[in-house]
């Protein structure tokens, strides 16, 4: 993560940028919780609902790779159609979730030692 072109980009300063990166973390790590437990009880519509919301977080940091899962995730949930393919996908999110969790707890660490 280059903090300096996300700062550029979302045009702010490091309280802020600190700000928004930690309540992006603590919210992919309630929504991601609501979708494994939603993929457990079967309840799609639940599934599809948070990876929309989630959807709208990581295109902010543009996360090519988490985008790409979640909007999977979005229409597979949706048409309810492959059971194994959702449960699949959800775990790909959990493994990129956690190295994107380290990555901004990371990012946090840089901005908060130059300070």
């Amino acid at each position: 993560m280059n903090i300096q072109e996300l700062k550029g980009y979302l045009n702010c300063d490091d309280a802020f940028l600190i700000s928004i990166m930690q309540k992006f973390i603590d919210e992919v790590i309630d929504i991601t919780a609501t979708i494994k437990t939603a993929t457990n009880n079967k309840d799609w519509g639940i599934v599809k609902t948070n990876a929309h919301k989630m959807l709208s977080s990581v295109r902010i940091f543009e996360m090519k790779e988490i985008i790409v899962v979640l909007e999977k995730l979005e229409i597979e949930a949706g048409g309810r159609q492959d059971e194994g393919l959702i449960k699949k996908d959800v775990e790909k999110l959990f493994v990129l979730v956690e190295k994107i969790i380290l990555d901004m707890e990371a990012g946090l660490e840089e901005i908060k030692a130059v300070k």
